[in-house]
């Protein structure tokens, strides 16, 4: 039977306890350093979700301001036709007016003319007596 080696199955058993120990000091660093991460990560959430919040209301706002605007230039809009309609009326009146002017300007003419040559008439009429 072969001689059992004590020396070597004590090394190995100890190699191996050095490799656990190893591994398991890793293990235990990457545990502190995803710790770490958590906590800066926990301590940011905060910050963030109110962030958040602040860009969502600023997209709320713009929204609003967008739709007040495309209110006012419906308005606008609305109030520009009816100008332009009003615009429209006197514009007709003005004309209305002009030519009634015209027809009573040649009315007056008219009258004018007759009644003058009614005076020179008479007074023709009156001189050749």
């Amino acid at each position: 039977m072969g001689r059992i080696n004590l020396r070597g199955l004590v090394r190995g058993h100890e190699r191996r306890a050095t490799k656990d120990q190893h591994a398991a000091s890793e293990h235990a660093a990457l545990e502190d350093l995803v710790g770490r991460l958590e906590a800066r990560l926990i301590a940011r959430e905060p910050a963030l979700a109110a962030r958040g919040r602040d860009l969502q209301a600023g997209i709320a706002q713009l929204r609003e301001a967008k739709a007040a605007s495309a209110r006012d230039d419906a308005a606008l809009s609305c109030r520009e036709r009816a100008l332009e309609a009003r615009v429209a009326m006197v514009t007709k009146q003005e004309l209305d007016l002009a030519r009634r002017a015209v027809e009573l300007a040649a009315r007056e003419l008219d009258a004018t003319s007759s009644s003058s040559e009614c005076s020179l008439s008479r007074a023709k009429g009156e001189n050749g007596r």
